[in-house]
């Protein structure tokens, strides 16, 4: 895939306070948060952890990774005035503007930050920790389908807010995901690129991944790709997506479509699909943490 290139830039007009005030209200109220907070702490966390494991030597911190984290979602200067979206299309630029105020796409954020960490080449704990932690979460931002359909959305997202016991096998998360990340990303452009594979494997779960349902009082499941959750082939002018027949109802069990055809989706269906994409998330955090302490100018 390749990355696309950079969205209209925000500029303020004339009007000063006024412009600020009408930025800071947009972001109240479409504001989109990728996985919930306790989710980007979870997979940051597992993945330092399993890299910890493989390499004893590194120079993160845990809590300031996740503070960094965080951060990238509600640093309003960087969000609203720099003007960095979190959405992201790995095949076409998306047209992120809302009263003639437009901010950048996802990959642009993520450049400035592979940038910084080629140039901080003898950082200390604190700067390669912040680092690390702004780039995992555009990492794992990109293993959410909102976010790479993409579907304009806030904090009332149903894949965002959906809660499931995470339990993965101890083999998961092993070495052999460092020696992947060094035959892959040892490159100068490697932190993009782990970004844009992320983005590229998402929307291609969700075109091949079968999603099973069933239409009661019918007996037999149905089959079909996931998007009746997420609709990517239908594209406003913007070039963004939307939510599909089941609407913004991820994780409910009883279901009625835009034509008010009652469906029913097991809770299976819905804790598979968010713990893949959870695993996936934290495999691709700790190529990104080789990355950043292997890769230098």
């Amino acid at each position: 895939p390749t990355t696309s290139p950079m969205s209209p830039s925000f500029s303020l007009t004339s009007n000063g306070p006024l412009s600020l005030y009408v930025i800071l209200l947009l972001c109240l109220v479409t504001t989109a948060v990728t996985f919930q907070f306790g989710d980007h702490d979870f997979i940051t966390k597992k993945a330092v952890d399993s890299y910890s494991k493989c390499v004893s030597d590194h120079s993160f911190d845990l809590g300031l990774i996740q503070s960094a984290n965080k951060k990238e979602d509600w640093n309003l200067w960087k969000k609203w005035i720099k003007g960095y979206s979190h959405f992201y299309n790995c095949y076409r630029t998306v047209k992120v503007c809302k009263l003639g105020f437009c901010r950048k796409n996802a990959d642009v954020r993520m450049k400035e930050i592979q940038e910084d960490s080629l140039e901080r080449t003898n950082s200390g704990v604190k700067t390669v920790s912040k680092i690390a932690g702004a780039a995992l979460h555009f990492v794992q931002d990109m293993h959410s389908p909102p976010h790479v359909v993409p579907v304009m959305h806030g904090l009332t997202d149903g894949f965002e807010g959906y809660s499931v016991s995470y339990s993965f096998p101890s083999y998961y998360f092993n070495c052999s995901i460092l020696s992947a990340a060094s035959r892959q990303y040892n490159n100068k452009e490697g932190l993009i690129s782990i970004f844009d594979v992320a983005a590229a494997n998402t929307l291609e779960v969700i075109q091949e991944k079968s999603l099973l349902y069933s239409l009661p009082p019918h007996e037999g499941l149905k089959i079909s790709d996931w998007g009746p959750v997420w609709n990517y082939l239908t594209l406003d002018k913007d070039n963004f997506g939307s939510y599909g027949d089941f609407g913004n109802n991820y994780g409910k069990n009883d279901l009625s479509t835009t034509n008010s055809t009652k469906v029913k989706v097991s809770d299976s269906v819905w804790a598979s699909f968010k713990s893949e994409r959870v695993a996936r998330a934290i495999e691709e955090s700790m190529k990104a943490l080789w990355w950043i302490q292997n890769v230098r100018k």
